[in-house]
């Protein structure tokens, strides 16, 4: 019975219309706001685009949060720019629309591509509706949406025309880099995969340099994106493969939302050396299991590509819940192949750690669940390698 498509479409309807219902009744999106403050910026005022996140920076030495300034590339304030010219409460509701739009558009596109049907779409959509990462990005008022689509396209694509793929790939890494990630794991068209996506990136990027002239992107570069990849922010919010070790071994003091404020709490012991220890051996570890499953893979292009853009999750030092969104793409891959293939094991391991999103890192009384989950389904989806190795063998 938990396996009938009549269920598990009632089951993706209910958690569909739970994220509309959420997401229509969020108070604020400051991200959405955040953005648009820097398309005005770049329309009107280019050479103040980047100075309140670098005065934020040097004041406190942490990233700024969503209003206090821009951090991201300036074709990611172009993006936006055209929402900017609408009232700002229109601008924010057109914004994310055009954001959710997008994230419909890619799923679709894998649904397509994956050629699903019966059992196996019904699961796509009720995992896709389910995926909490996906309602924290329309609540933010995020534009991960652009960027998952352009990763899909280019997955989509990338056996026939790699080319077309590495634009695609260069365009969403000019919005913001992790997609760039991507094109190494290209395979045997990964040459032609990273050529394309770096003359793309350079070229979205250097239209959105002309905007902001040469002056103002060495200061974005020497003054915001430099000091910002070194912010240690203790937010709640942040929840990352660094600040699961930083935590959770290194004494580190994580700001809880308590009755009258805010908390900062910490476990009674502190070993940081150790902490960063295991956090690099980590990064690196997670790193080379995404090379290796692709290869083992044997460079299937669904698969390898979906591993890159997972690794835009698990490497930054600052997580927020919406980037955690970059895992659904292989997410959905492997949980539809483990249905074809009757890997059930496979699937229940997947459902017990997306348990882990079931509430937001705030709610939890250690943030970095969303960490173990993420982490899990990163394990869960690099052992099934074999599942797209038996593909491209047929």
């Amino acid at each position: 019975m938990l396996g009938r498509p009549q269920l598990l479409w009632a089951l993706a309807a209910v958690f569909g219309f739970r994220v509309l219902i959420l997401s229509l009744l969020a108070p604020d999106r400051p991200d959405a706001r955040n953005a648009l403050a820097a398309g005005r910026a770049l329309i009107f005022d280019p050479g103040q685009l980047y100075s309140r996140a670098a005065a934020e920076l040097a004041r406190t030495g942490f990233n700024p949060l969503p209003g206090q300034g821009w951090l991201y590339p300036p074709f990611a304030a172009l993006l936006a720019a055209p929402f900017a010219l609408l009232p700002i409460h229109l601008g924010v509701v057109f914004l994310t629309l055009a954001d959710a739009v997008c994230l419909l558009v890619a799923l679709w596109m894998l649904d397509r591509h994956l050629r699903l049907r019966g059992r196996t779409r019904a699961l796509y959509w009720l995992l896709a509706a389910y995926f909490p990462p996906l309602f924290a990005e329309l609540d933010a008022g995020q534009v991960g949406g652009f960027l998952i689509l352009l990763a899909v396209l280019s997955l989509v694509v990338v056996e026939r025309r790699p080319r077309l793929a590495g634009l695609a790939i260069g365009a969403a890494g000019a919005i913001k880099f992790y997609p760039l990630l991507m094109a190494p794991l290209g395979g045997p068209r990964r040459v032609w995969l990273v050529l394309s996506s770096a003359l793309s990136m350079i070229l979205w990027s250097g239209l959105g340099l002309a905007l902001i002239g040469p002056r103002q992107g060495l200061f974005y570069v020497g003054r915001v994106l430099l000091p910002s990849l070194g912010s240690h922010l203790n937010d709640c919010s942040i929840d990352s493969v660094r600040t699961l070790w930083g935590r959770g071994l290194g004494g580190q003091a994580v700001a809880l939302p308590v009755r009258g404020g805010i908390e900062l709490q910490r476990l009674p012991w502190s070993m940081p050396l150790a902490a960063q220890i295991g956090s690099d051996l980590s990064l690196i570890a997670i790193v080379i299991a995404a090379v290796w499953a692709a290869r083992r893979s044997r460079w299937d292009p669904d698969y390898s590509l979906g591993l890159g853009l997972a690794l835009g999750a698990l490497l930054p030092g600052e997580v927020n819940p919406y980037q955690w969104l970059a895992l659904l793409p292989v997410l959905l891959m492997v949980a539809v192949a483990a249905a074809r293939h009757s890997r059930w094991m496979v699937l229940t391991a997947l459902l017990v750690a997306l348990l882990g999103y079931a509430r937001q890192p705030c709610a939890l009384p250690f943030p970095d669940l969303w960490t173990l989950a993420g982490v899990a389904i990163y394990v869960i989806v690099i052992s099934q390698h074999r599942l797209f190795a038996d593909r491209r063998k047929t």
